[in-house]
């Protein structure tokens, strides 16, 4: 098996509003930034496909729920006006 597949690929530029600038040319406060920068990036992707799944799982289970009390033919004794 080759050994390159663990080794990465050295980061030369970035890109920054538009623009793209030499890693060697940054300061490290401006490296250290951008860093902070993508991983928040990364971590509101996680966030938000987090809450699309748990909201979906939601509605799935809410849709279940309904045909359950359907097929078991359940009266309600009071019906609550939707929102």
């Amino acid at each position: 098996m080759d050994n390159n597949m663990n080794e990465q690929k050295e980061i030369t530029e970035i890109t920054m509003f538009e623009k793209t600038y030499k890693v060697e040319d940054c300061t490290q406060r401006v490296l250290e930034t951008f860093s902070i920068v993508k991983r928040m990036e990364h971590d509101a992707a996680e966030s938000n496909y987090k809450a699309v799944k748990d909201n979906s799982a939601v509605a799935f289970q809410k849709e279940q729920l309904q045909k359950l009390i359907e097929e078991d033919k359940l009266q309600a004794v009071k019906e609550e006006p939707e929102e």
